[in-house]
């Protein structure tokens, strides 16, 4: 009987080789098989807040939007609500705003690649250094999609013509 390859790759935070079903998609990052480059296991367990949540998004050329943080910590809130620890009056601020901060991450890892959240960024340049995204959107005609059928990126009016 022969052994079929599972299809795998590096996680660069915690070096070890996973099956790609253990990153998070990433739509447009072709180099890295359409996943992030943290696994999900070291996603989980960094991102405790927004600034880690950010650390994220730019290692994995996420988009960063604060309100998208603002959604996922309005979702968060909202979960916590019935959550008994959350909800006890011997529970500290800083306590409550930890379980709050790995709560909204969650949330935020929940959301991050529905359509109105997701945006890929190559953030390095060609010498290998950031590059802030301050580009404007494009428009919704102009904007490229993977096509399985035509086996590459294009836009509406390419597929249309």
């Amino acid at each position: 009987m022969k052994k079929t390859a599972v299809a795998s790759k590096l996680c660069v935070r915690c070096n070890r080789v996973l099956p790609l079903g253990d990153f998070y998609p990433n739509k447009s990052w072709t180099s890295q098989r359409y996943r992030d480059v943290w696994c999900r296991e070291c996603a989980s367990q960094y991102c405790k807040d927004q600034e880690t949540l950010k650390q994220y998004c730019y290692e994995n050329n996420r988009q960063w939007k604060d309100s998208f943080w603002d959604s996922a910590l309005k979702k968060a809130q909202y979960v916590l609500a019935t959550d008994a620890q959350y909800i006890d009056p011997k529970t500290t601020a800083k306590k409550r705003k930890e379980i709050e901060g790995r709560t909204a991450a969650r949330q935020f890892f929940s959301m991050m690649n529905l359509g109105q959240f997701y945006s890929y960024v190559e953030n390095v340049g060609e010498d290998g250094v950031f590059v802030p995204d301050e580009k404007p959107p494009e428009e919704e005609s102009n904007k490229r999609s993977y096509n399985r059928k035509w086996g590459g990126f294009f836009s509406k009016e390419e597929i249309e013509s």
